[in-house]
């Protein structure tokens, strides 16, 4: 299952615990902030297995050049990542792996779907365009399987504030509008079955509402009568079992469908931005100020989780995360202002580093590093690679291009840990490194 990304400045993580020990995080992706007053950038990501996952960097730089962006693929758990595409003219609002070789994401204008199975140039689809006589625009997206999916929207112009779509077998149709009721980027979609599915919307006053269907989105019935404040996160581990993370650290959970709901004890008062569950028990929440805590007693108690996620700037918090089991999962950062970048951190990562990397086609040595630190890529490589250094702050300290083999220059860096972000015909690859002795 998947869950919404607010659009902002992003760093994506992942995270490696054990039963007994706090989460540690480690880097897979990196992308930077394009500079400039009028420059923004987000991502959005969605796994389908723990192994395989896609990945989007948008990109606005001016009114004069617009937006972009660009597709990657991950098939071993976010260690590298391949480009798949990129496009211009757009931005990618929402994306969901249905499984490893399907993909449904939702432009600005437009709904795509992809049954390639390589994505390496892939079969992409247009499913449908947003140009009715509302110019809708998307904000979320949730597919039950490969033929049957929704699409939340609001309109562009003047419309019902809450438009719900339906695709099915290669159509999509308006299936329901509410004229009271308003939807923006923290509304969500979350179905349970064909049958049985959830939304949040909020109404002029502010109040926010949880809306069930049990007819397939023909008909909806409100289930939040008297929850106060925003509803950012919806997800349920059952027909009856469901988690609503809200404003000021609090989750309330039902047992019923939503027909009542009973308050967990967080220990934070932090909004809660998204909630997650790998299965019945095992299941994590993020929000505001990078709190994020993990539970497997289905939200009897929480533990703290965010060991290795470091504050970026004005305000960083931690806004999506996808769980697939007690060790393994993805989580978002958000850096407001200050100097960022985006960045994926995924499992496994302890906390000790390996003195040559295992994946057989980049090692570097000797590591930790004192002052040079060798690099060699297989043969099918190019002569000279790409690279970027980081601190644990995202912060850029060192880029250029190295040859293959070669050596990177590192007497002048403090001691500490870094990453650093290697292309390699079409793949990134993300490394850590730990420099001591100066």
């Amino acid at each position: 299952m998947k869950s919404k990304v607010i659009l902002s400045f992003f760093l994506i993580f992942g995270f490696f615990v054990s039963k007994s020990s706090l989460a540690q995080w480690g880097l897979s992706y990196i992308c930077q902030y394009p500079g400039g007053p009028s420059s923004n950038s987000w991502l959005v990501y969605n796994f389908a297995t723990k192994d395989t996952g896609f990945l989007v960097e948008n990109r606005y730089y001016s009114p004069s050049v617009g937006y972009s962006y660009t597709r990657h693929k991950t098939t071993d758990g976010g260690q590298s990542w391949q480009d798949i595409g990129t496009m211009s003219g757009h931005y990618m609002i929402d994306l969901f792996a249905v499984d490893p070789d399907t993909l449904f994401f939702i432009e600005s204008t437009f709904m795509f779907d992809d049954f390639g199975g390589s994505f390496s140039g892939g079969y992409w689809e247009s499913l449908y365009t947003f140009s009715g006589p509302y110019l809708d625009m998307p904000c979320d997206l949730f597919m039950i399987n490969g033929h049957t999916g929704y699409i939340l929207t609001y309109p562009g112009a003047s419309g019902p504030p809450l438009l719900l779509y339906k695709y099915f077998n290669d159509s999509t149709s308006l299936v329901y509008h509410n004229d009271t009721l308003h939807v923006n980027e923290y509304s969500k979609l979350f179905f349970v079955n064909a049958d049985l599915g959830f939304l949040t919307a909020y109404r002029s006053d502010g109040k926010w509402f949880l809306l069930k269907t049990q007819d397939g989105a023909i008909s909806w019935a409100s289930k939040t009568p008297h929850l106060e404040g925003r509803i950012f996160s919806i997800f349920f581990t059952s027909d009856s079992v469901g988690y609503l993370g809200c404003e000021n650290g609090r989750i309330f959970k039902t047992l019923n469908q939503g027909a009542t709901w009973d308050t967990l004890s967080t220990g934070t008062d932090e909004d809660i931005y998204c909630i997650h569950f790998a299965n019945d028990s095992v299941g994590a929440f993020c929000g505001e100020n990078i709190v994020l805590k993990k539970t497997n007693d289905a939200g009897l108690t929480w533990t703290v989780g965010s060991g290795g996620i470091q504050q970026g700037g004005y305000k960083t918090s931690l806004n999506n995360i996808q769980m697939f089991d007690f060790s393994t999962g993805f989580v978002v950062r958000t850096v407001l202002w200050g100097d960022c970048c985006y960045t994926l951190y995924r499992e496994p990562y302890p906390i000790g580093i390996d003195t040559i990397t295992r994946n057989a086609s980049l090692t570097l040595f000797p590591n930790p590093v004192n002052n040079e630190l060798n690099v060699r890529a297989g043969s099918s490589f190019p002569d000279k690679i790409s690279f970027k250094m980081f601190n644990q702050f995202s912060q850029q300290v060192l880029t250029g291009q190295v040859p293959n083999p070669g050596i990177i220059d590192c007497r002048s860096l403090p001691n500490g840990l870094y990453f650093i972000k290697f292309v390699l015909s079409g793949s990134t690859m993300i490394r850590k490194v730990i420099k001591t002795g100066k």
